[in-house]
């Protein structure tokens, strides 16, 4: 991949971000992500994987869901971004991921 084929698929893998991000659905995960990552820096925790808050949430839906989930909507494209933005936004959550796709 060229750098420019590069900066292409980064702006638009952002704006697919940004689109969901801002979506009821991915207003949703953003707040209920935060909850959780506030919940587990109150019981004592300094740093949490990010991932990990996610894919319990993947669970939670599907046995929620009470079947396979089909349309889901934790795309694994829009993680790091909204990690990124967690951190960056909540100012008690800043450095609490631990971030290694930089």
């Amino acid at each position: 991949m060229t750098g420019i084929q590069s900066e292409l698929s980064e702006y638009t893998r952002r704006h697919a971000f940004n689109a969901w991000v801002n979506s009821p659905t991915g207003k949703k995960i953003k707040a209920e992500i935060t909850r959780r990552a506030l919940r587990l820096k109150a019981i004592g925790h300094k740093r949490y994987g990010f991932c990990a808050i996610w894919e319990a949430m993947r669970y939670d839906s599907t046995i929620e869901a009470g079947a396979p989930v089909q349309d889901f909507k934790l795309n694994n494209n829009h993680r790091s971004f909204l990690e990124d933005q967690i951190m960056e936004e909540v100012p008690a959550l800043a450095g609490f991921f631990p971030v290694r796709h930089k």
